[in-house]
């Protein structure tokens, strides 16, 4: 999959934050996301504000399915309580 859901794009931003990436929104719609203590192949991501993501950010996309898989309606819960908390 190349783009995420514009359902899970909130959840998705609040996923890689919680992994301690940091954004930077560039003039074009895309969101620049760098975390340099992940491993090179996923230190920097590339998410536009249309879903599409670039290489990196796919590899973490599939990272948040596997969660929800594995963990359920409790991780989207968290992730939800996260947000709320991160707009507050």
């Amino acid at each position: 999959m190349k783009r995420i859901p514009k359902s899970h794009f909130t959840l998705f931003t609040v996923f890689i934050t919680v992994l301690g990436y940091k954004a930077k929104q560039n003039s074009d719609g895309s969101m620049v996301c760098i975390n340099p203590k992940m491993c090179k192949e996923r230190r920097k991501i590339v998410l536009w504000i249309n879903g599409k993501m670039n290489k990196a950010c796919q590899i973490l996309w599939n990272d948040y399915l596997n969660h929800w898989l594995v963990i359920g309606k409790e991780f989207i819960e968290e992730l939800k309580k996260a947000n709320q908390r991160m707009v507050a």
